[in-house]
């Protein structure tokens, strides 16, 4: 490593800039969280055959969606179209050069999932179950790394 031209090229103790991907924690962030219910019912048709449903809800609040300040605008539809970044919302005060993301907590989902659910008891020495879930999940936080 040559030490004297890292020292011209980056003083000690200047300021540099970072010119690849920046991201920002919001000063406001606070821990998501969930509300969750279940309900079941268990019924016996048989002595030894049950049918199990189960209900389940989940509502996740404030979960973590990462906000670009800094997207690129392509200047025409070509693969290699010029690139210029803009201050989406006005926050930034300076040029970056790459994606400038913050973390913010404005994500929220909801879960509705069925549970169904036969089971064989133990009866002459086996026993088994069939289950089937069917479950959807809608909100904003979809595809986040």
């Amino acid at each position: 490593m040559n030490r004297t031209l890292l020292n011209q090229s980056y003083p000690p103790g200047a300021l540099v800039k970072n010119g690849g991907v920046v991201i920002f924690d919001s000063p406001n962030r606070s821990l998501p969280y969930a509300h969750q219910f279940t309900i079941g019912y268990v019924r016996e048709l048989t002595p030894s055959l049950a049918l199990h449903t189960d209900y389940i809800h989940m509502a996740n609040k404030d979960m973590f969606l990462a906000r670009n300040l800094n997207p690129s605008l392509r200047a025409d539809t070509t693969r290699t179209g010029a690139i210029t970044r803009s201050d989406a919302f006005g926050v930034l005060g300076e040029p970056y050069s790459q994606q400038v993301w913050v973390m913010e907590n404005t994500g929220e989902s909801t879960y509705n999932g069925l549970d169904l659910s036969l089971e064989k008891r133990y009866a002459n020495k086996w026993s088994g179950r069939i289950s089937y879930s069917l479950s959807k999940t809608d909100g904003t936080a979809n595809d986040q790394g």
